[in-house]
């Protein structure tokens, strides 16, 4: 049986943890494309980044679709397609193959996809960049699958913020910004 189960969710929960410690976001945005891949019915995920806030994202990671493909959407804008849409409203996008068609999914059809999800990758309430999978062969994601792939994200902003932070360790703050 595809699809969400408490041994799917436990899995998932374990192994992202796991790499949580290690603080590389995109071994995180991988293991968790692994571990939906089966269960789920993923078959494609694109793990989008922040580059300028509110205008551009880079792709940081993606598979299922060939490197090419990947290199041609290497940068997306802020409204553009389902995951510059996801990272400007900061609100998660769950497309099924039954919904009316949405020129933000062609990009995403394009790749064969029936069903997509993509949610933002937030830090509190700054975003940090967009995670998103899709399946080729199931026709929509339910309610607990995509609550699945937000708990992938929320893991990736840990490991990014830890990641980030860590680059800033040890930094002085200037003089004028140093509190007293």
């Amino acid at each position: 049986m595809r699809g969400y189960t408490p041994l799917t969710f436990l899995r998932l929960s374990t192994r992202l943890q796991t790499l949580h410690l290690t603080h590389d976001p995109f071994e995180i945005a991988r293991a968790a494309y692994e571990e939906l891949s089966r269960p789920v019915g993923v078959d494609l995920f694109f793990n989008y980044l922040v580059v300028k806030p509110g205008t551009d994202l880079w792709l940081a990671s993606f598979d299922g679709v060939p490197y090419q493909a990947g290199k041609e959407i290497r940068t997306l804008k802020f409204n553009e397609a389902v995951c510059g849409t996801v990272a400007a409203t900061g609100r998660a996008m769950n497309i099924g193959y039954s919904d009316p068609a949405d020129p933000k999914a062609s990009l995403v059809r394009a790749f064969g996809a029936k069903a997509y999800c993509c949610t933002p990758i937030l830090n509190g309430s700054r975003l940090m960049g967009t995670l998103s999978f899709g399946s080729t062969t199931r026709e929509a994601f339910n309610t607990s699958e995509a609550t699945l792939m937000k708990l992938a994200a929320q893991q990736i902003a840990l490991g990014l913020s830890k990641r980030f932070r860590s680059l800033y360790e040890g930094v002085p703050l200037p003089v004028q910004q140093r509190a007293s």
